[in-house]
C-alpha cells in the first residue's frame, strides 16, 4: 500500500466515496497511521481484504435462508470463523509495534470475547470494508 499522507483526510474521503460515515473513525485512522510506520505495508492490504472478504461472508449467511443458491451453509461458516481469526491475529500484528496504551484499548474494544467486543469488532470491520472499497477504486482511477 502506497503510504497515506494523511490518514484522517483519507479515511473522509472514504465516507465520502461509500455515501456513509465510518462507525469507529479514530480507530480507524489510528490503525492507518500504524501501517504508515511499518516496513511491510502489506499487512493492512491484507488486513482490509480480510475485512471485505468477512464482511462478504456475513452477507451471504444473512442471505441464505431465503437463497436457494446457497447450498453449503456450514462450509461458509467455517471460512467465516476461519477469517476472523486470521483478521483478530493482524490485528494483533500490526498492533505489536503499538505503544502498550493502544494495544490495551484495541483488545479491550475489539478483541474480547464478549458481545459489544465483538459489536465493536463487526464495526470495525465495516470501516475496514470502506476503505477497501475506497482503496479499490483508487486503483482502478490510477490505471486508466
Amino acid at each position: 500500500m502506497k503510504k497515506i499522507r494523511d490518514a484522517e483526510l483519507f479515511c473522509k474521503q472514504a465516507e465520502s466515496f461509500t455515501n456513509s460515515f465510518l462507525s469507529h473513525f479514530t480507530d480507524t485512522v489510528k490503525l492507518i497511521e500504524l501501517v504508515n510506520d511499518e516496513e511491510d505495508d502489506s499487512k493492512f492490504d491484507n488486513l482490509i481484504f480480510s475485512a471485505k472478504y468477512i464482511r462478504g461472508l456475513i452477507r451471504v449467511l444473512k442471505s441464505a435462508p431465503s437463497n436457494p443458491e446457497v447450498k453449503n451453509i456450514n462450509q461458509i461458516k467455517a471460512d467465516l470463523s476461519r477469517e476472523i481469526q486470521k483478521i483478530q491475529v493482524s490485528l494483533e500484528s500490526l498492533l505489536s509495534n503499538a505503544g502498550k496504551d493502544l494495544q490495551s484499548y484495541f483488545r479491550e474494544k475489539y478483541l474480547r470475547l464478549e458481545p459489544s467486543a465483538f459489536s465493536n469488532f463487526n464495526l470495525l470491520l465495516e470501516d475496514l470494508e470502506k476503505i477497501k472499497l475506497y482503496k479499490n477504486s483508487l486503483k482502478r482511477e490510477n490505471s486508466e
